[in-house]
């Protein structure tokens, strides 16, 4: 026999005695014969018959080895055990954003020392119907830890295009090959994952309010909300940035606001958008506008909503808020639609004629026909002094006026009511007059004569002023003469009525001068009527009778009025200073309020009101930091409160002084009616007598359901926690606070 063909019988051989042990023997025992054709002679060729022999007759046995190019040490190479988690394949049960995790486990079966291991994971190239991919891919070289096993966990994900609409569809398989190698011995384990597709969301729309008849400067509102129909991990939701409608002429919905990431409530996950709609342009009326398709994109899926309810928009040429066929001036902002006299000319905005009185509204000082002249600016404000009783409107001193439209027949010859008055028609700004040598920018309107404020010197303002809730603002008063009443009204009629005022800013300061009846609003107004009016200024400074509101208001009536002043100061011998009213004595106060910084006075001081004997408070409140009283009748709402009726009033005072009659509430309240109200007061620090937490005096007095609440009381005699001297008349249900302390007392 040749080599050559020696060779070949060999290997054949070989092969099958491979063949044969590989089954018949449960160790596997490998004989390598790959080397076989080095074999030369019939004697390596009978040794190799007979180790065959011997191999095959020791079947079972655990003394086995390897036979390695004829020859080496007994050995056994064993295919290692391989297994994965989740055991079997998966389907349809993962989103397409989603990923699966496998777990292969390898245990060595043999005892070789240091095997090289290999660990091959790959998409397995006969069963792609999607774009796969897995982690970690291509090979690893490997060893066995301690206890001879290997783990290591692979993510498979699926990244294929998920469906454009709503349903759920299977998106796709991914098959993966493991393959485990071992010292040339080769495991090889398949898995397949099938995918779901993205699932789109629902997707529903509303309007927000109602949608007909809308001015085109307004928008309509429309909420779009994205419902998530699947259980994948995309949890942004993304709405288009702006949608046009189908319908002619068209309108745009552009996004308002929107919630990038879903949010759940009740098990559900939810994004809203909300998008604004307007006309794309505006030939005229834009109506049925509303035919969109509202879309939002979760992950590679959309949604879709058709809206198609009625949206119209109508034009607003003024922009004031009225559509054009509703406008009665559709030309001229005018949202109030105030239409005086009726016709059909249009509103008062445009109507040259406001009343209808024959007098055309370029000349006409009244209007709208109610009686009072109608003031725009700073100039015409100024000129209310020309002309106290406002029966017209007089440019200076002495001159004829302008009357036109006060009084007589209109067009229609109904009578018209006289001028009585006037009326703001605008906020105005004092700083728009200049100002003279002293810094001050107004006059007072309306003059006292003396300290009597009566003769034949006096002229008070006698009209009706109304400021329509308009505001006066920067008043600057800096008295340098002796004067008697001071305010934007120096001094008004006991007829006069001043109604919906409001000051803001500003300050009336003196010098060393006499001024007495000082006030933001009103310096004299006996008998006066204030309603609705306000002042918010900085200081107001004067020597006798000051308050915020009003300086002297004897018998007047006050209500739904209010002042917020910083501080409230006289001269070293002021008295009647109050934060409402300086001198308030027999007038009615309803439901007003005083806040103050500090109220600096003699005699007769109070936070709401300085002289108020016989006077009516009602539901009315003062605050104040501090009042400093240097000598009698000071109180936390009235100083001298002797015969005041006190009603479901409250007074809060951060501290307060005075030598004698200090009260929380009211300072000398003999004779008082005192129901229903409260004073709250840090310390009183009374220098010597009468000092009590609600009324300093109470001789005669009548309480009941009232509260004093104070952490000390300061007074050298007649100190009480209710009532320091005089014994009421009667007390009933009234509480002072136990735990206040009483310093020399």
């Amino acid at each position: 026999m040749t080599n050559t063909l020696l060779t070949q019988t060999l290997t054949q051989q070989g092969m099958l005695i491979r063949t044969v042990l590989k089954f018949m023997s449960p160790a596997k025992y490998y004989l390598d014969l790959t080397n076989l054709s080095r074999l030369k002679n019939s004697a390596s060729l009978s040794a190799l018959t007979l180790a065959t022999l011997l191999l095959a007759a020791c079947e079972g046995s655990d003394a086995g080895g390897s036979i390695r190019g004829g020859g080496g040490s007994p050995a056994t190479n064993l295919v290692p055990t391989v297994t994965t988690y989740p055991v079997d394949n998966i389907t349809g049960v993962y989103p397409d954003d989603g990923a699966v995790s496998y777990t292969i486990n390898i245990t060595k079966r043999d005892t070789l020392p240091n095997p090289v291991l290999k660990v091959t994971a790959r998409i397995a190239p006969t069963s792609i119907t999607a774009t796969c991919s897995i982690t970690p891919t291509g090979s690893r070289t490997l060893t066995y830890n301690a206890s001879n096993q290997f783990s290591g966990t692979y993510e498979i994900r699926y990244n294929g295009t998920g469906k454009l609409q709503e349903g759920n569809l299977p998106g796709g398989t991914c098959g993966v090959n493991f393959i485990v190698t071992e010292d040339g011995l080769l495991e090889n384990i398949t898995r397949s994952i099938t995918f779901n597709s993205e699932q789109a969301p629902m997707l529903t729309a509303s309007l927000v309010g109602s949608g007909i008849n809308i001015p085109e400067s307004i928008p309509v509102r429309v909420n779009v909300r994205a419902t998530k129909q699947d259980d994948s991990n995309t949890r942004n939701v993304t709405f288009p940035v702006a949608i046009i409608s189908s319908s002619t002429p068209s309108c745009t919905a552009t996004l308002d606001s929107a919630n990038s990431q879903y949010s759940s409530a009740g098990g559900i996950s939810t994004a809203v958008a909300t998008y604004n709609v307007r006309p794309t342009s505006s030939p005229g009326a834009v109506s049925n506008c509303g035919d969109f398709n509202f879309t939002a994109t979760e992950g590679s899926a959309r949604g879709s909503v058709e809206f198609a309810e009625t949206i119209s928009f109508s034009i607003d040429a003024d922009s004031d808020g009225i559509v054009d066929g509703m406008d009665n001036c559709p030309n001229t902002p005018n949202p109030d639609q105030k239409n005086s006299d009726g016709d059909a000319n249009g509103g008062d905005a445009c109507d040259p004629n406001d009343d209808n009185d024959g007098f055309m509204d370029d000349v006409d000082v009244d209007d709208d026909g109610d009686g009072l002249i109608e003031i725009y600016n700073a100039t015409q404000l100024n000129m209310m002094r020309h002309n106290l009783a406002g029966t017209n409107l007089t440019l200076a001193a002495g001159g004829a006026g302008n009357s036109a439209g006060c009084g007589g027949m209109n067009a229609m010859n109904a009578p018209l009511p006289p001028c009585n008055g006037y009326e703001l028609m605008a906020n105005i700004d004092l700083n728009d007059l200049p100002k003279d040598s002293t810094g001050s920018n107004w006059e007072p309107v309306g003059t006292c004569d003396g300290a009597a404020c009566s003769g034949s010197g006096a002229a008070f303002f006698s009209g009706t002023f109304s400021g329509n809730n308009f505001a006066i603002s920067n008043l600057l008063i800096n008295i340098t003469t002796d004067s008697y009443g001071v305010g934007f009204f120096g001094a008004i009629s006991p007829n006069a009525q001043v109604h919906n005022s409001h000051i803001r800013g500003g300050n009336i300061t003196r010098t060393e001068v006499t001024s007495q009846y000082v006030g933001g609003l009103v310096g004299w107004g006996e008998s006066a009527t204030i309603s609705n009016s306000s002042v918010n200024i900085t200081t107001i400074s004067g020597a006798e009778s000051i308050g915020g509101l009003i300086g002297r208001g004897q018998e007047a009536t006050i209500s739904n009025s209010s002042a917020t002043i910083d501080v409230i100061r006289s001269g070293i011998d002021g008295n009647y200073i109050g934060g409402l009213a300086g001198w308030g004595e027999e007038s009615t106060i309803s439901s007003s309020i005083a806040t103050v910084g500090s109220i600096i006075g003699r005699t007769d001081v109070g936070g709401l009101v300085g002289r108020g004997e016989g006077a009516r408070i009602i539901s009315s409140v003062a605050t104040v930091s501090s009042i400093d009283g240097k000598f009698l009748n000071i109180g936390g709402l009235v100083g001298h409160g002797d015969g005041v009726t006190i009603n479901s009033s409250v007074a809060t005072v951060g501290y307060m002084s005075g030598m004698q009659f200090v009260g929380g509430l009211v300072g000398n309240g003999q004779n008082a009616i005192i129901s229903s109200s409260v004073a709250t007061v840090g310390s009183i620090d009374g220098k010597s007598t009468y000092i009590g937490g609600l009324a300093g005096g109470g001789f005669n007095a009548i309480i009941s359901s009232s509260l004093a609440v104070t952490n000390s009381i300061n007074g050298t005699s007649d100190v009480g926690g209710l009532v320091g001297f005089g014994i009421p008349s009667s007390v009933t249900a009234s509480y002072w606070d136990a735990k206040v302390v009483f310093d020399d007392a």
